[in-house]
């Protein structure tokens, strides 16, 4: 082999070496980055079901009539953030399905919350009309 030829391979080798350190350097760089936002996500969603199930445990304590429902409500919750907790790469459709599942409890809080508010209400109204009947028993 000449000289020549020795130096061209030799450049040559050196340029795929060098592109191959660049590329790893950018797929690393992008990883990273991907890795980032997987847990910026992960931990938007933990903190969105902390906020449901803080919700649910206010709701519970207020002795609700909707308390088993709640009660199962908030067990669901807490096993959606059990899963999300063990997460240890990025999925987006599993993110994606558990944003999903967070929208469905946000509704279903707020619906069994305004039907539990309501009953509360109708509950406290009868009380009342309970009350009056019983002192106009008395009286006669």
């Amino acid at each position: 082999m000449s000289d020549t030829l020795k130096k061209l391979l030799i450049v040559i080798l050196l340029f795929v070496i060098a592109f191959l350190g660049y590329n790893s350097y950018t797929k690393n760089l992008e990883f990273e980055k991907k890795e980032i936002a997987f847990k910026n996500e992960k931990d938007l969603l933990l903190v969105d079901f902390n906020r449901i199930r803080d919700s649910y445990e206010d709701a519970i304590s207020k002795n609700t009539f909707l308390s088993e429902e709640l009660t199962r409500q908030k067990n669901r919750i807490a096993d959606f953030e059990s899963v999300v907790k063990k997460m240890k790469r990025s999925d987006s459709k599993l993110i994606k399905f558990y944003k999903n599942k967070i929208e469905e409890l946000t509704i279903t809080s707020k619906k069994m919350i305004k039907i539990n508010d309501s009953l509360a209400q109708r509950n406290s109204m009868l009380n009342v009309e309970n009350q009056d009947l019983y002192e106009q028993k008395q009286t006669l």
